[in-house]
């Protein structure tokens, strides 16, 4: 589901001899084997050295630039990589300049350039999460990324409409249903001005509810054949060629009709998250939701957007997935038959095919599920609101 990949890092020094330092602070923690070394003075980080600023802003420096401006209560930890120093912020603001600011306080003027707002307040496995980037200022080369223990995956934040005088930048994200982590991370960073590079670090809160329904479910019907397929090397490419072409999509539109429609009749026959056994060894969740009924039956689109891909698969059968714009899919699996074609744009409501049991099967079902971004979230959260507007997302992330 995640991918790993490095750290968001700053490189904050010139070359590879270079050593970062801390070179003004009234009062700084470095964390270095287990042990916490107060500094007041110009002192020379190591590699995997963790500091957090006190009360005032900490200026690290190499001996040519550029400059860093850890702010106050802010966590970084210094990394060595291809013989360059750099730090990665964990909590709080990051301040880069290519040359030294005027002061300190023009430090702090760039840590206040964006804030980060949430719809929810606290966040949930398997539900969504939409972020707002609000600034006063046009930004430049914003990148986000969201951490969880040892995996991460991108956080595109996407231009909105300006209100109010303020430069709006909406993320739609979401956490997979196993996520349980306490520690999870959303580092978002941008350029404020020429040369200059604000990194935020913000912890978010989560609750322990379980979106998980009922007892595990024992699928029996596959057996052993379902393990030989589910690690068949079909199985593998062809879930690799979709998180290569088609899941990672962003387009930058929005194209949604208001909230989701529900794609077919029928009974829910697996509900999103629920523990399945295939074997003793075997096991997954399940990341979509199971309607059941007749052969032959509609399936409609969830909601308005361009069919990225309609065509046969060897585990999800005959499968449609709908590009709604910002990171939003949609996905229906193991349908009897296609109608509607890759490339063409599709109004929430239309025919794209009908229920079937093709593909990894036991019998006529549609599997619906929605992706936010690479995650897998539940489809009935969008069935009342989608995408709330800033003035909804009342909850400050930092």
């Amino acid at each position: 589901m995640y991918r790993c990949i490095p750290a968001l890092t700053l490189a904050l020094t010139a070359g590879p001899l270079t050593a970062l330092s801390i070179s003004r602070t009234d009062f700084a923690t470095i964390y270095r084997s287990g042990k916490a070394i107060s500094v007041y003075t110009p002192t020379v980080l190591l590699a995997n050295d963790g500091l957090r600023s006190g009360a005032t802003i900490c200026e690290t420096a190499d001996t040519n630039g550029p400059y860093a401006y850890l702010m106050p209560r802010g966590r970084g930890i210094v990394k060595r990589t291809n013989g360059t120093n750099v730090m990665t912020i964990d909590e709080g603001a990051l301040v880069t300049a290519d040359a030294r600011l005027r002061s300190n306080s023009n430090a702090v003027e760039h840590t206040n350039a964006f804030r980060i707002r949430s719809s929810v307040s606290e966040f949930q496995a398997g539900k969504p999460a939409i972020f707002f980037l609000v600034s006063q200022l046009p930004l430049s080369n914003v990148r986000a990324e969201m951490f969880i223990s040892d995996f991460a995956y991108d956080v595109v934040f996407t231009p909105q409409k300006p209100q109010d005088g303020q430069y709006l930048f909406r993320a739609v994200t979401g956490f997979d249903c196993e996520w349980r982590s306490k520690r999870t991370v959303l580092r978002v960073s941008a350029d404020t001005a020429p040369g200059i590079r604000l990194s935020v670090g913000a912890q978010l809160q989560f609750t322990n509810t379980s979106p998980r329904i009922g007892v595990p479910q024992t699928v029996r019907n596959f057996g052993q054949n379902l393990v030989s397929i589910m690690y068949d090397r079909r199985a593998v490419d062809e879930g690799a060629r979709l998180r290569t072409n088609i899941l990672n999509t962003v387009s930058p539109k929005n194209l949604l009709d208001g909230p989701f429609l529900v794609p077919a009749d029928g009974d829910c026959t697996s509900a999103f998250g629920i523990p399945r056994v295939y074997t003793a060894r075997d096991r997954s969740y399940h990341r979509g939701m199971d309607i059941g009924n007749a052969e032959g039956t509609p399936i409609r689109a969830a909601n308005s957007g361009v069919v990225l891909l309609s065509e046969l698969l060897y585990v999800r059968g005959n499968c449609v997935i709908i590009d709604h714009g910002e990171g939003l899919l949609s996905e229906y699996m193991h349908m009897s038959k296609l109608a509607a074609a890759a490339g063409s744009f599709v109004r929430k409501g239309d025919i794209i095919g009908y229920m079937g049991a093709t593909g990894l099967a036991t019998g006529p079902h549609l599997h619906w599920g929605v992706r936010t971004g690479t995650v897998c979230v539940d489809p009935l959260a969008f069935t009342n609101n989608v995408l709330p507007t800033i003035q909804e997302a009342r909850s400050e992330v930092y």
